[in-house]
């Protein structure tokens, strides 16, 4: 089901480059700030391409995608880019550590995948997309004719035939580096043309779960539509496919963190209303708020978190499914009921406190914080009213909801390590 290719990657040259400075985190994960240090990092650093920064005097023929097709031609030709000499695969390794996990590594194989659309029943996704993510990347595309940015996908290797297949030496290293979050990360090349081979056969019979890139899969999908559509052109051509990296849904290092949600601009009677409903619906322990871990919500039950100011924090379980299903989607796959962030959306968020799905997507009424300190101080200072925190996510609950057709909300998921970008891309012009 899954058609995955090898390719001449672009690759920065280590005769030229230092690669710790000049990769980053995906380009829709770096700040501001980060985006300043990337910058000065290397004159180099692939922020220029995937991320510039723009100017109140850019224009239609002058402006952050324009300059990073610049770039590109010109790192190309200086030879700061080289291209391997025949098609490969590639491997990523990286190793980090997680409070309470201890030191994890996590294995993902880089190739190109054939683009599907959904209704193929290949390629699955797990959350909505927005237009205006969509919109940047899509002119990115256009502009440099290339992808900087990997696909996170996820697939089901019970036995590991890939990475057991791969070895410990089916791998040629070419990079290393830890960057400033203690994580390691290791680049390698696959070129051996029996082993990719048999890799392609592993993975054809696979179904495909987004993890991370939604938005550049279906960026990937209407640019091929774009260029069908200008030129007569066949069938596998360079835009039917996209730079994708792998990872088993099996691998003991996938990890996923849990996103936060904390609220604002909230009427009174609204917030009233909602501390009426809460000993009708849940029952309600007390913790410290300077002890609380989220990862400690993990029980089986669909439970959460409220922090409203002070020093404690109140943790919500659901006393009775059906009762709150009767207020949320009908015809939900029993897994989608199951999961604290569709109870805290339909339920809390959009029945008691009035952030419908359009609010949401406004982001007027949430913010979304990854640490427990920066929601907390969200409250404290006033800015916001209430802070809820989630559990993170059960990958088979996910995997069920997703190949059962249906959609989780924004940020159900938090994949930890990102996929970093600049190791290797991939040129669009054939």
């Amino acid at each position: 089901m899954a058609k995955i290719i090898p390719f001449r990657g672009y690759r920065y040259n280590p005769a030229k480059i230092d690669i710790g400075k000049v990769v980053t985190k995906p380009y829709d994960k770096i700040s501001l700030s980060e985006q300043a240090d990337y910058y000065n990092a290397d004159d180099h650093n692939i922020v220029r391409v995937i991320l510039g920064k723009g100017s109140d005097t850019d224009t239609d023929k002058n402006n952050r995608y324009t300059r990073a097709a610049c770039y590109l031609n010109d790192w190309i030709r200086e030879e700061i880019f080289i291209r391997e000499d025949k098609p490969c695969m590639y491997l990523f390794d990286q190793e980090f550590s997680v409070e309470g996990k201890g030191v994890l590594a996590r294995r993902a194989l880089v190739a190109l995948c054939k683009v599907e659309p959904y209704s193929a029943k290949v390629v699955f996704p797990h959350e909505k997309t927005l237009s205006g993510p969509k919109k940047d990347r899509l002119d990115l595309t256009i502009a440099t004719q290339a992808q900087f940015g990997h696909i996170f996908m996820l697939y089901d290797d019970k036995e590991d035939k890939i990475n057991s297949s791969i070895g410990t030496s089916g791998a040629e290293l070419l990079y290393t580096v830890k960057d400033k979050l203690g994580i390691t990360h290791r680049f390698s090349r696959i070129s051996d043309d029996t082993l990719i081979k048999c890799i392609q056969s592993v993975m054809a019979d696979k179904k495909l779960l987004i993890a991370d890139g939604h938005h550049r899969y279906e960026t990937a999908i209407n640019y091929r539509n774009i260029m069908l559509n200008n030129a007569p052109f066949g069938t596998d051509t360079p835009f039917d496919y996209h730079m994708m990296s792998f990872v088993n849904i099996n691998d003991p290092g996938l990890v996923i963190l849990p996103t936060h949600r904390v609220v604002k601009n909230i009427d009174s009677t609204l917030l009233k209303t909602w501390q009426s409903k809460i000993p009708e619906f849940f029952d309600v322990s007390r913790e410290p708020a300077g002890k609380f871990n989220p990862f400690d919500l993990k029980s089986g039950k669909v439970k959460f978190a409220l922090y409203a100011g002070g020093n404690e924090i109140d943790v919500l379980t659901l006393r009775d499914t059906e009762s709150a299903k009767a207020l949320m989607s009908a015809n939900k796959p029993d897994a989608w009921y199951e999961l604290s962030v569709t109870v805290l959306h339909e339920l809390v968020l959009d029945k008691f406190l009035g952030i419908c799905p359009e609010k949401l997507a406004l982001q007027s009424n949430i913010t979304y914080a990854a640490g427990v300190d920066e929601a907390q101080s969200l409250v404290r200072d006033g800015s916001h009213q209430l802070a809820f925190f989630l559990p993170p996510t059960e990958i088979g609950k996910v995997c069920d909801i997703s190949f059962s057709g249906e959609t989780m909300p924004q940020k159900t998921t938090d994949f930890y390590p990102k996929i970093y970008t600049g190791f290797v891309f991939n040129s669009l012009k054939g």
